[in-house]
C-alpha cells in the first residue's frame, strides 16, 4: 500500500511542477511582448519626430519653383549655407560633393564630365553640360574656372536637359541661382576672412538693405590671392612670368535689386 501511495503522490508531483514552468512560461512570453511594444513604440516615435523636421527643399529645374520630391529629374541640390560652411569656392570643388560629376583643369582647358560623359582631348568640341547662373548660360569651358560666392542654392540635373535648357546639355546640367535681398528684413550684412595652403588669402562681404518690404537691395564682394604650388624655374623679372604657377588673383563683386510692385510680379536686376 505505501508503494500506491507513493505511486499516487508521484502525479500530484509532477502536476505541481507543470504548472510552475507553465506559469513561467506566460510570465516570460508577457514579458516579450511588452519588450517588443515598447520598442515599436520608440522607433516609430523617432520616425514621426524625423519626419517633423524634414524641410521642404524647393527648385527650379523645369523654370518654375517646385518640391525636389516633385521634379522627375535625377538631380543633386545644395544650399549656399551648405556650401558656405563646407568650404565650396569653385567649380571643381563642388564637384567632390555630386555623385557622376567632375571637373578637370589642364593648361588650356576645363573638361567638364558628367555620367561618364565629356569632350576629352578635344578642345575644338561645345562641353556636354551646360552651366547656367541666374539663367546665363556659360557658353565656354573656361568660364567654370569662375569662382563662386554668395550663392542661394546649386542644382545639378543628370541627364539631357535640351528641352528648357536648350544646347549643350546632352549630358545634364549645373542651375545656379545666386542670393538675393531679404525684403523687409532691413539692414544687415557680414564679412569673412580666411587663410589656406600657399600663403592664400580669401576676404568675403555681402550687405542687405531694404527699406521696405516691396524693395531691396543687396551688395556682394569677394576676393581671392594665391600662390602656386610649382616653381617656374624659367621666370624672372625680365620676362615678367609668375615664379610660382599656378597661381590664383580674384576680384569679384555683385550688386542685385528686387522690386516686387505686386504678389505676381518681380522685378530682379543684377550686375556682376
Amino acid at each position: 500500500m505505501a508503494d500506491d501511495g507513493n505511486a499516487c503522490k508521484g502525479p500530484e508531483s509532477s502536476t505541481d511542477n507543470y504548472n510552475e514552468d507553465d506559469e513561467g512560461t506566460i510570465d516570460m512570453n508577457t514579458f516579450f511582448r511588452a519588450r517588443n511594444t515598447l520598442l515599436l513604440t520608440l522607433v516609430l516615435a523617432h520616425m514621426t519626430a524625423g519626419s517633423a523636421e524634414l524641410e521642404e527643399i524647393v527648385v527650379t529645374a523645369q523654370k518654375r519653383s517646385e518640391s525636389l520630391q516633385d521634379v522627375p529629374i535625377s538631380m543633386t541640390a545644395l544650399d549656399g549655407k551648405r556650401m558656405e560652411d563646407a568650404g565650396v569656392a569653385s567649380f571643381s570643388e563642388l564637384a567632390r560633393y555630386v555623385p557622376n560629376f567632375s571637373i578637370s583643369e589642364n593648361a588650356v582647358n576645363t573638361i567638364i564630365t558628367m555620367r561618364g560623359i565629356s569632350i576629352g582631348a578635344n578642345q575644338s568640341f561645345e562641353q556636354p553640360v551646360g552651366i547656367y547662373v541666374d539663367g546665363v548660360h556659360y557658353g565656354k569651358s573656361r568660364h567654370a574656372r569662375n569662382a563662386l560666392f554668395d550663392i542661394q542654392q546649386v542644382e545639378v540635373l543628370r541627364g539631357p536637359q535640351g528641352i528648357l535648357f536648350r544646347k549643350n546639355t546632352l549630358a545634364g546640367a549645373v542651375n545656379i541661382t545666386t542670393a538675393e535681398p531679404t525684403l523687409g528684413a532691413g539692414t544687415s550684412g557680414q564679412v569673412a576672412v580666411s587663410a589656406e595652403s600657399y600663403d592664400g588669402e580669401i576676404v568675403e562681404a555681402s550687405a542687405n538693405y531694404s527699406p521696405s518690404e516691396k524693395m531691396g537691395f543687396r551688395v556682394a564682394f569677394k576676393d581671392r590671392q594665391r600662390e602656386g604650388y610649382n616653381d617656374n624655374g624659367f621666370a624672372n623679372e625680365v620676362n615678367g612670368y609668375a615664379t610660382e604657377m599656378p597661381s590664383t588673383d580674384e576680384t569679384m563683386f555683385r550688386v542685385t535689386a528686387v522690386l516686387q510692385p505686386t504678389d505676381n510680379t518681380t522685378i530682379k536686376l543684377k550686375h556682376s
